[in-house]
């Protein structure tokens, strides 16, 4: 039996008080690990850090739209509690989403299709260190990304530097949004029904955004995005 201050202290975010209650009850069952607390708004995880840090943070990406959430919420954790290992989890499981919640920090990102057992096994990877990412997901990023990862026992093991995909004083406040949306996964047509504006003007702050990037396609924007800089075996 694991004691108390060996084991993996978690803590858990999510909006959904079912969601919520089902993740605790399931990594409450593995013995490594104690739960310091669940929580349904941002604002309230972030005021229990003051008293009681966390080994691991696992969130779901997209909270109420009144809520700090999705990348900026990671990017704010990993910024103020380095220390703080970040899982993220969510049902939308595509290249865009999951690739920017890397960039913004997160050690680790868990699809809400996958079993029980993929989040324990995460859980458990980032604390030591690895970056987790399921096998289909991590070679779709290796393929549509331009990314070189390890793969070991489904699991990607790479660890990663996130190059800054934004030079702040290149691009104009819409073009960074415009970008950080199409990573995301987002439309043209999607992000001008974000930001009521034209399809015409998001496609002309997205073309003079790349042209200030230097890349030319879809495809060379993602590519700049990662640096792979160390294999962890």
């Amino acid at each position: 039996m694991a004691s108390v201050a060996s084991k993996i202290k978690i803590a858990i975010l999510d909006d959904h008080e079912l969601v919520l209650q089902g993740i605790k009850s399931y990594l409450t069952n593995e013995e490594s690990f104690t739960i310091l607390g669940t929580y349904t708004k941002s604002s309230e995880l972030l005021k229990s850090f003051i008293h009681n840090l966390p080994d691991v943070l696992v969130a779901d990406y997209e909270l109420t739209p009144d809520e700090n959430d999705g990348a900026n919420l990671v990017r704010s954790i990993h910024a103020k509690f380095p220390s703080v290992k970040i899982i993220v989890m969510s049902s939308h499981f595509n290249t865009g989403i999951v690739s920017l919640a890397l960039r913004a920090g997160a050690k680790g990102f868990v699809g809400k299709h996958q079993s029980q057992e993929e989040l324990i096994k995460a859980v458990k990877m980032v604390c030591k260190g690895k970056l987790y990412l399921e096998r289909n997901m991590a070679e779709q990023i290796s393929e549509n990304r331009g990314v070189s990862l390890s793969l070991n026992n489904g699991s990607s093991h790479t660890s990663l530097q996130m190059t800054p995909l934004i030079k702040q004083g290149e691009l104009t406040t819409r073009e960074r949004e415009v970008i950080r949306c199409l990573i995301s996964g987002m439309t043209v047509s999607e992000i001008a029904a974000k930001f009521s504006r034209s399809i015409k003007t998001i496609s002309t702050q997205k073309v003079n955004a790349m042209k200030k990037l230097g890349v030319s396609s879809d495809k060379e924007l993602y590519q700049i995005e990662f640096k792979e800089i160390d294999r962890q075996e």
